[in-house]
């Protein structure tokens, strides 16, 4: 394809490769059994775990965001692309709790973690908004 012409889609797959990689890490750190994730008791009262789903969730959505900042595509467009990105971070949460509830050893359902997550890929949104809206 010419340099000059235009992409049906113009956003460079490439720039969603950090986006991936990340995805796949939380998805590893999300399925490891619970006798493989370190237990201090003193963070239990911290919530530090919730901490670590909103960190998560926010660089998800992120990094989804990432291809937007050098892209040509339309402001509707990308107001598009953030509100798809949260909503499938958010669905993508929810569904790693069932996950981790049926199918990963010694894991369980908290709804915490759901409020975590939805509040990362809040907090994604925004940043995207503001960064990617520019």
């Amino acid at each position: 394809m010419a340099a000059n012409s235009r992409s049906p889609f113009p956003l460079q797959w490439i720039r969603f490769i950090p986006a991936l990689l990340w995805w796949a890490l939380s998805f590893w750190l999300l399925t490891l059994p619970g006798s493989k994730v370190p237990a201090y008791p003193w963070m239990d009262n911290l919530q530090i775990d919730k901490l670590v789903h909103i960190f998560l969730f926010t660089i998800f959505c992120c990094l989804f965001y990432w291809p937007l900042l050098h892209s040509p595509i339309s402001r509707s467009s990308r107001l598009k692309w953030l509100v798809t990105v949260a909503i499938v971070g958010a669905g993508y949460g929810i569904a790693m709790e069932f996950v981790q509830k049926y199918y990963v050893i010694n894991r369980a359902f908290e709804f915490g973690d759901i409020l975590a997550d939805l509040c990362g890929c809040l907090l994604g949104w925004w940043l995207g908004k503001k960064y990617a809206m520019q």
